[in-house]
């Protein structure tokens, strides 16, 4: 009876400090793509979420707004993705949108003027190769 009630406090305990690591990781991350840092200052609208699985790979897509500059998302990626295995691949500013790509995956990133800040459209789907 004692180990028993030594594992249930053993658990109980773990779990105490297990639970706040994995929500300060997952506050870092977007939660539909996984391997893409959600960037402080901006929102996620959940409601604007597609997922697609397909056998050639996943087609995702999300909106994020803030009250940020458009540069200011721009050079925070531009600096976070290549640290966790993205490749830049281009910026287009005439269309607003930067490009990335990681192994099978191309992740886009567009800009949009909306009322009260930016939107920022999130893509990922797989690289055409």
């Amino acid at each position: 009876m004692k180990n028993i009630k030594f594992l249930f406090i053993f658990l109980f305990i773990g779990t105490l400090f297990i639970t706040p690591l994995n929500v300060a990781l997952a506050d870092d991350f977007a939660d539909l793509m996984g391997d893409v840092p959600l960037m402080p200052n901006l929102v996620e609208d959940l409601d604007q979420r597609l997922v697609f699985d397909k056998a050639g790979g996943r087609i995702l897509e999300t909106m994020t707004h803030g009250t940020i500059s458009q540069k200011e998302v721009q050079d925070f990626y531009e600096q976070t993705l290549p640290e966790i295995g993205w490749q830049f691949v281009s910026l287009n500013e005439m269309d607003r949108e930067l490009i990335f790509s990681k192994e099978t995956e191309i992740l886009e990133i567009k800009f949009s003027t909306i009322q009260n800040g930016l939107g920022v459209k999130f893509s990922l789907y797989p690289s055409p190769n």
